[in-house]
Order: structure tokens, then C-alpha cells, then sequence
């Protein structure tokens, strides 16, 4: 059982592989098209090696929403030859379906609660990369558009880290770092390149320290409870770009220099600097409720103790927050 079962990731992750391949090095719309279906196809081979109740429902609103939005996306660029404006919307929505940004983020709720760990990396990060190279086809018209369900998904995300539920937490993160990544993609794709790089590795930590939190809690909690823990909420806050963290200051230092090249105005700077604040006090505001992520098997809850690290992180969020206004003044 075991053996057939590691042949099956085996192929599926090959099949993922040359798929990635095959979208990222086509220069057209039909090869990226071709090489994100083959990832599809591979991709439903990791829902059958999982062992959940939520795996039929799963498996049927993948299923159709891969369909649903492999057909407009093909079905939009067609269109564009005829009909620039109605064909790049069209092209436009499926991909934000795909995405699962605003206003089509429910699915990406409902899959993350019967994910297990190593799907749900694969479906936010080697998923994600190809769709980007889907935009380069998208009309200019509706660049303002995509920037506008990006700030949306942020503020989304913001709203959404009031959740106690792990997995909850990371698809809200999710939406709110698709909606960076949008950003990012449209006015500096080198830092696009890096920030995503960046974000799939710190997934990658997260998801590891949740795997051994997850299933060595019991026989690991009295001698590794406190690095642990707090190894996953550094990871955490590194991952979604939280002060006081390196990520936090590229994104900051990316929409300071978009706005002095006049591109946005200081508002805009300003509220995404409120929605990282923000959303750091409520996942900060979690992680000192938690003792370490226990009973997360099955229903992904914290228990409510607290980290004896908290002092030291709450001084270096302060810290940060000043620095940040110290940048500006200077």
C-alpha cells in the first residue's frame, strides 16, 4: 500500500512537473494554456491519496472549477480577436476564479479545511506561479481592474485574520499575499519573482513546523513546545509579510517607491501599511492565546495559554512601527 501509494505521488509530481515546465517556458497563450491543464490533470491524482471525509466534496469543486475555468480562459482569449473588451473580462474573471481572489475566494475556504498539508502547499504555491503568466494577455484595460481585486483581496485577508481555525488563517493570509503578488507582478516583476520565491519557502516552514506540531505534539510538547511554537509563529509572520520581518519592510519599500514615481498616492501607501498592522495585532493577538497548536488533527483550533516569547516579539512590532515612520520623516 505504501509502496503503490509513493509510486502515484511519484507520477503525479513528474506530471506536475513538466506541466509547470511546459506553461512557463511556452511564449503563448495555447502552450501556457496547455501546460496549466496538464498540472490540473496531475494535480487530482494528490486529492486520492488523501485520507478525508471532505475528499468527494473536494475532489467534484475542484473538478468543476478547473473545467469552468480552463474553458472561459480559452473561450476569452478567443474572443479578444473579435472583442477586446467583453473577451479580456471574461479571460480576466476566470483567472481571478483561479486565483481565488475576490470576489471568488469561497472555494479556496472551503478546500483549505480538507487539505492536508502537503496538497494545500502544492494548490498555493507550484499552482499559483503559472497563472501569473496568464496576465501578460489581459487588455491594459483591465490592469486597474486587477490592482483593485488586489487591494480588495488584502482587505479581505485583514478582515479574515480574526480567525482562531489554522487552516482558515492560512487561506485568508493566501488571498490577502495573491492580492500583493498582483501588485508586484504589474510594476516590478523581478521583485515578483522574489517575493513569490520567497513566500513558496516560508510556506514550505510553516507547513513543516504544522506537520510536526500536528503529529508529535503529544509525545513532543513538554520539550519542544516553546521552540516549536514560537518557530511557527516567526515562520508566520515572516511568510505573510508582518512586521518585524524583512518581508514587511520589501513590501512597504515596494509601495514607497511605486509612489514616489507618482504611480499612487501616499493613501494608498498608508492603508496597506494599516492592513499589515492590522492583521499583525490579530495574528499576534492568536498566537499569544496559544500554548501550541494541539488537537489540530481534527478540528485545527489553538488552545488558549501563552508563549513565552510574546515580550520579545511584542518590542520588536513596536519597534518596527517606529522604524517605518522614521524611514518617512528622514
Amino acid at each position: 500500500m505504501v509502496r503503490r501509494y509513493g509510486i502515484m505521488h511519484l507520477i503525479s509530481f513528474s506530471m506536475l512537473l513538466m506541466g509547470g515546465i511546459i506553461s512557463l517556458s511556452s511564449l503563448s497563450m495555447m502552450g501556457n494554456w496547455f501546460g496549466l491543464e496538464v498540472m490540473n490533470f496531475s494535480f487530482f491524482f494528490f486529492f486520492f491519496l488523501m485520507d478525508n471525509r471532505g475528499l468527494l466534496l473536494s475532489l467534484m469543486m475542484y473538478f468543476w472549477l478547473s473545467g469552468v475555468t480552463g474553458f472561459s480562459l480559452l473561450f476569452g482569449y478567443l474572443l479578444m480577436s473579435t472583442m477586446v473588451g467583453v473577451g479580456s473580462i471574461i479571460f480576466f474573471m476566470a483567472l481571478l476564479l483561479k486565483f481565488g481572489c475576490f470576489p471568488f475566494m469561497g472555494w479556496v475556504l472551503f478546500l483549505y479545511k480538507y487539505l492536508d498539508f502537503f496538497t494545500l502547499f502544492m494548490l498555493s504555491s507550484v499552482m499559483k506561479f503559472p497563472l501569473f503568466m496568464f496576465l501578460d494577455f489581459i487588455g491594459m484595460k483591465v490592469v486597474l481592474f486587477a490592482l483593485m481585486m488586489g487591494l480588495v483581496s488584502i482587505l479581505i485577508s485583514m478582515v479574515g485574520s480574526m480567525e482562531i481555525d489554522l487552516k482558515l488563517i492560512l487561506a485568508f493570509s493566501t488571498i490577502g499575499v495573491l492580492g500583493d503578488l498582483l501588485f508586484f507582478y504589474f510594476f516590478g516583476f523581478d521583485f515578483f519573482v522574489m517575493m513569490f520565491s520567497f513566500y513558496s519557502v516560508v510556506l514550505g516552514l510553516v507547513i513543516l513546523v504544522s506537520f510536526i506540531s500536528v503529529n508529535w505534539s503529544m509525545s513532543m510538547g513538554d520539550s519542544l513546545g516553546m521552540p516549536v511554537g514560537g518557530m511557527f509563529m516567526m515562520f508566520f509572520f515572516m511568510l505573510f509579510g508582518l512586521p518585524p520581518f524583512i518581508s514587511f519592510f520589501l513590501k512597504i519599500y515596494f509601495f514607497y517607491t511605486i509612489s514616489m514615481s507618482g504611480m499612487f498616492s501616499w493613501l494608498i501607501v498608508f492603508l496597506y501599511f494599516f492592513f499589515l498592522v492590522f492583521m499583525g495585532v490579530n495574528y499576534y493577538r492568536v498566537f499569544i492565546m496559544a500554548d501550541f497548536i494541539t488537537e489540530v488533527s481534527s478540528s485545527m483550533m489553538m488552545s488558549v495559554k501563552s508563549f513565552s516569547v510574546e515580550e520579545v516579539v511584542g518590542l520588536l512590532y513596536i519597534f518596527s512601527i517606529f522604524l517605518f515612520f522614521g524611514n518617512f520623516i528622514m
